[in-house]
């Protein structure tokens, strides 16, 4: 068996090793193709950024209506 039959070929992505995904997958005992890393274990990077975004929202919110007040009350408006 040649090392094209039982790696694959880089040719298929371009040479990108890291964007091989499914077709760089190697096949289980049953010959079916096992998910990758990342689909198996995805990113919580956009749930902390959704997370971050909205505290930040949520500071600046607070922060015009504590002003708000704070100038009412110093003012009297």
């Amino acid at each position: 068996m040649s090392r094209v039959e039982k790696f694959g070929s880089r040719k298929l992505d371009g040479g990108n090793v890291r964007a091989r995904g499914k077709a760089g997958a190697k096949p289980d005992a049953e010959g079916e193709q096992l998910p990758s890393r990342v689909e198996k274990y995805p990113s919580n990077r956009y749930k902390f950024t959704h997370w971050f975004y909205r505290f930040l929202i949520m500071l600046f919110i607070m922060l015009a209506v504590g002003l708000l007040l704070w100038g009412k009350r110093r003012y009297g408006l």
